[in-house]
């Protein structure tokens, strides 16, 4: 089970320190509650473990189509998006599809991107993954006991050089109930709950 580590953040910038200090192997998540303050933490983070950690980055969006993730990488992370890709260093898949469109298990993706990783001189991969289509799909409440099935089958920390961090829009997250919530505490390392001022906006140090 996870250990219990629960921290409140209200900035981006102590979130983007959060998420830097992941070991190898670690299962997180964060709950962010306005898109603005998660494009500074996955652009921030992305810039990091590309430039610095000599790592694979994936991106798992859904609130926002891949084309404008590029673009926020780009201004907030000062990443040459187009090389990145194309050097395969770099790999942004819509959520959705990456949850319910891919005949390939999620987990199967990962552990084959892993062994991309390492065999092209990556030292492990870095996953950002936006959770939202479990609260939306084929149904009005989503598929959350999928999502919870989901949490629960993956361990609250890897046997691999994979860190990844599962991502909540707050609004989605407040619709799991207490025995879900504490689900989701138990099978993830450390939860990150990123604390907004009332104007919208994170605080950004």
């Amino acid at each position: 089970m996870g250990d219990g580590s629960h921290v409140t953040i209200t900035n981006t910038a102590d979130a983007v320190k959060e998420l830097e200090t992941a070991q190898a192997g670690e299962h997180g998540m964060l709950v962010y509650r306005h898109l603005n303050s998660f494009r500074k933490i996955y652009s921030e983070f992305a810039r990091q473990r590309l430039a610095e950690a000599n790592d694979m980055v994936v991106l798992f969006p859904f609130y926002e189509h891949p084309n404008s993730v590029r673009q926020y990488l780009s201004k907030y992370g000062g990443i040459d998006v187009s090389r990145q890709e194309k050097n395969g260093a770099l790999i942004i898949v819509d959520s959705m599809q990456a949850h319910f469109r891919n005949n390939v298990p999620v987990m199967s993706y990962l552990e084959t991107l892993a062994g991309l990783a390492r065999s092209s001189g990556r030292n492990g991969v870095s996953l950002i993954a936006d959770m939202g289509p479990y609260f939306h799909v084929y149904h009005p409440l989503g598929r959350l006991g999928e999502l919870v099935k989901f949490e629960k089958s993956l361990p609250p920390r890897f046997d691999t050089e994979l860190r990844t961090f599962c991502c909540y829009h707050r609004l989605n997250y407040d619709m799991l109930t207490n025995d879900q919530k504490q689900a989701l505490r138990e099978h993830h390392s450390r939860q990150l709950m990123l604390a907004e001022n009332t104007a919208g906006t994170a605080t950004v140090a």
